[in-house]
């Protein structure tokens, strides 16, 4: 097997198993998805998988579909009843983001510009998860946040083709799962890990 394919794959298990923490607080109760988040992380994972396939994706594209797979089963752990509905100013600007990279690259045909906007959109996202993960450490799984950051790591490593469709996305999402890890695993010593679950939203 070429060690492209093997990179890919690997990074795409990782990514699988990085939910593994995230699911299983979920259904303990002791966390809570955003619906309206988690729908638009998985609005904007699958805007960037076109974007990339349009322009040409290399093996690079694994990880990022594994990433959507993982973030569509948190989004469906949210509506049948785990999550809880609400929607905020950061939820609007990550839609406002989405809409106007899906309407740039029509009217463009530039890929590159529409995942510029996405990744906009998907750290207008992640800002609350930042903000939990910095002021509750605890309420976030560090290891799950280390698969992914090494799984789109690796996808860099996998691709064939060193260019910015291939790159940008999988590199933004190495940086945005390194801050998360290490907002919540150098932030716990400095915090008691408390004795009882509580909801966190």
């Amino acid at each position: 097997m070429d060690w492209h394919i093997a990179l890919a794959i690997f990074s795409g298990v990782l990514c699988f198993l990085s939910v593994i923490p995230y699911a299983r607080d979920i259904l303990y109760g002791t966390t809570r998805p955003s619906v309206t988040t988690w729908f638009l992380w998985f609005l904007i994972q699958v805007i960037a998988i076109a974007a990339q396939f349009h322009v040409g994706a290399s093996w690079s594209i694994v990880m990022v579909i594994a990433d959507a797979v993982t973030i569509a089963l948190i989004f469906f752990l949210s509506i049948i009843g785990y999550g809880y509905r609400s929607f905020t100013k950061f939820d609007l600007w990550c839609g406002i983001f989405g809409i106007v990279a899906i309407l740039s690259w029509q009217i463009t045909d530039d890929a590159i510009l529409a995942l510029v906007f996405l990744i906009v959109a998907d750290g207008c996202a992640a800002l609350p998860t930042l903000k939990k993960a910095y002021l509750d450490p605890w309420s976030e799984h560090p290891t799950g946040w280390a698969f992914t950051m090494v799984a789109a790591m690796l996808a860099i490593v996998s691709t064939t083709r060193f260019d910015t469709a291939n790159i940008l996305f999988p590199a933004y999402l190495a940086v945005i799962n390194a801050l998360t890890f290490s907002l919540t695993f150098f932030g716990r010593p400095s915090q008691i890990k408390p004795i009882k679950n509580v909801i966190i939203k």
